[in-house]
């Protein structure tokens, strides 16, 4: 009996610490990973290793399979000369009749059959014999996407029917698996297609054969990397546009996090298609112009995002000239049928290596000019540019190969991420050259080091909350809703720049460690918080992000680090004419270090975090931070600021 398999996948998402030690280290080490990352990238897009594949091929509408070892292998590409009769529709049984137009490639296109010429709005039929051992036992075949209407035979026997051979709408492209047994004899594979609405006819990837066990193992691996490809996307464009939005004038933010949702969308509707998987009856139509309108909009929000980062190194008419030609393409496909705009995709890819001549031209004036980061736009739009040839190469079928371009851009979301973190750390180095100009102005270097503080936000964390709340939209939605307010709080407050120079209520303060803290015990269960605050203080006033960071410290370098999880205690009590700050943890202390020692500066081997409240503390009130720790057994971090009776 024949069964179509349905997959069920589950995405689990991991979490790493980040220790106390950040600067140049974790630059160069971005630098040298990310070629090597796009070595791999390459390697991989080429397909499986020789080792786990068959040396086959059908010869004359045969394959012989029965000296291989399907335990062995991942799967058999049924590539090669299969049985092909053009403009017939054949069941099986009238093959002992009929003649064959010829025996032609698989995977290929019709329309690129040398010699025949045949229009792509045709019908045809495919036929294959496998030749199998004697033994019976089950097998399973995947078959690719096929354009545009089928209906699949094996061994006589119909397992599926698509468009107008099901007497229903043409549903979207997608792989389906498929099981069946041997009986110990020959199997015959016969596929029915019909296109009538697309440029692209026949079969444009390879079917695959192997066992059950290694076809659902295939195509699993396969739905699990798009699934973390759109998680990673999302997450990305989510951050980006949150940040443009306390940020309008940096615009190349917004253009930034359309591209990343328009890859997010692309993937969801290529290799695997899992959005067929939530709308299994999406029409053909739809779809197509939905999957094909993402490389415009790649195109289009790329060229915006390098114009907008490196406006003085882009040639502008340059840059209108690449935008009309794919702005003219997407209004194509918004508004002509498949058919069209489809054979114009073909002349549209052409004009992409002009894009790429302008990304390489920016990279390297850029790289010239001694823009600051520079070189991590350089090694993103490397993989961006890889990325776009493989999948033209794999469009045009002169490369069997999946569609990487949206693995490549979370590759260039790292890279933009490194360039971000050295353009905060040149405003670092700014803040320590207005520290030594005695000329400086108090409020202008309170302005920058706060800044600077608030650039500390990692975008990891970002990534990290929006996880959690995808996955408690499935399995508690209300939690959800409490994460989605916790995490709207915590950006509102980190990215509040209007009272950077100035002091905010304790209030508020408690407010952004409560929206923090909730964050965190949603992603470690192992993690507790208690507050002990007096009561009446609620409007004394401190700097912006002084207690939040302390806490994040406590969590994160404190009790995180430890398997069994542990307890953070922030206390805030009333003395006289005092508040006294408390943010004790019982996690694995400073080491061998001296805790002292952070408060003396930045260094190699310490952050600036701590150092830099320190110093606010010091500017503000005569006195800053006081750090108690023992190795295993926990750190105190204490402050205290004055207080009257009416702030």
């Amino acid at each position: 009996m024949y069964n179509q398999k349905k997959t069920v996948l589950n995405d689990a998402a991991a979490d790493s610490g980040q220790g106390r030690g950040e600067g140049k280290s974790h630059m160069k080490t971005i630098r040298y990973a990310l070629p090597i990352l796009m070595m791999l990238l390459v390697l991989s897009a080429c397909g499986t290793p020789e080792a786990r594949q068959a040396d086959v091929r059908a010869h004359d509408g045969v394959i012989d399979i029965s000296q291989i070892d399907l335990d062995e292998i991942e799967t058999i590409r049924l590539d090669g000369d299969w049985s092909f009769y053009s403009g017939q529709i054949i069941d099986p049984g009238g093959f002992e009749t009929a003649v064959p137009t010829g025996y032609y490639n698989v995977p290929e296109y019709w329309t690129k059959y040398a010699g025949l010429n045949l229009p792509a709005k045709m019908d045809a039929t495919y036929r294959l014999v496998i030749h199998t051992d004697e033994d019976s036992r089950a097998l399973s075949i995947r078959t690719p996407e096929i354009y545009t209407e089928y209906a699949l035979w094996i061994n006589g026997i119909s397992v599926e029917r698509t468009g107008s051979f099901a007497d229903r709408t043409i549903r979207y492209l997608h792989p389906e698996v498929y099981d069946f047994d041997t009986d110990g004899q020959d199997v015959e594979i016969v596929l029915q297609i019909r296109n009538d609405v697309h440029a692209n006819a026949g079969i444009g990837q390879s079917l695959r054969l192997g066992t059950p066990q290694s076809i659902q193992r295939s195509s699993g691996f396969g739905a699990a990397g798009d699934l973390i490809i759109i998680t990673f996307c999302v997450s990305a464009g989510l951050y980006h546009l949150v940040y443009f939005l306390f940020r309008r004038k940096d615009i190349e933010f917004l253009y930034f996090s359309i591209l990343c949702v328009a890859s997010a969308i692309r993937t969801l509707f290529s290799n695997e298609t899992l959005i067929m998987r939530v709308l299994p009856e999406l029409a053909f139509s739809m779809g197509s112009r939905i999957l094909t309108l993402t490389v415009p909009v790649i195109v289009l929000s790329s060229l915006l995002y390098t114009y907008n980062l490196f406006r003085d190194d882009a040639p502008k008419v340059a840059a209108i000239a690449l935008f009309s030609v794919s702005g003219l393409y997407a209004l194509m496909v918004l508004t002509l049928p498949p058919s069209i705009y489809s054979s114009v995709f073909y002349i549209y890819l052409v004009t992409l290596l002009a894009d790429f001549a302008f990304a390489i031209y920016v990279s390297a004036t850029a790289m010239v000019r001694k823009r600051s980061a520079a070189v991590y736009y350089v090694i993103g739009s490397a993989f961006l540019i890889v990325g776009g040839v493989i999948d033209s190469l794999a469009f045009n079928q002169a490369l069997q190969s999946m569609y990487v371009l949206s693995l490549c851009l979370c590759v260039f979301i790292v890279a933009q991420t490194a360039l971000l973190a050295k353009r905060y750390s040149d405003g670092h180095r700014q803040v320590e050259k207005l520290s030594d100009n005695l000329e400086a102005s108090h409020e202008q270097l309170m302005i920058t080091e706060t800044a600077f503080l608030n650039a500390q936000m990692k975008p990891h964390f970002v990534y990290n909350a929006l996880n959690t709340i995808a996955e408690c939209c499935l399995t508690d939605p209300y939690e959800a809703e409490h994460l989605i307010l916790s995490l709207s709080s915590y950006l509102r407050g980190t990215l509040d720049f209007e009272n950077l120079g100035g002091v905010i209520p304790l209030k508020k303060e408690i407010e952004l460690v409560r929206a923090y803290v909730s964050i965190e015990r949603a992603r470690f269960d192992n993690i507790s918080v208690d507050f002990y605050i007096d009561t009446g203080i609620d409007a004394v006033l401190l700097p912006p992000l002084t207690l939040q960071p302390l806490v994040e410290n406590a969590i994160k370098h404190g009790v995180r680090k430890m398997e069994r999880g542990g307890s953070v205690a922030v206390r805030i009590r009333q003395q006289t004419g005092r508040i006294v700050f408390e943010v004790a943890d019982n996690g694995i202390g400073f080491g061998d270090k001296d805790p002292d020692s952070v408060l003396m500066g930045p260094s190699a081997n310490s952050g600036v975090g701590l150092y830099n409240i320190h110093t606010r503390l010091t500017r503000y009130f005569g006195s800053g931070l006081s750090i108690r720790s023992n190795p295993g057994e926990g750190t105190l971090i204490s402050f205290e600021i004055p207080f009257k009776e009416h702030n």
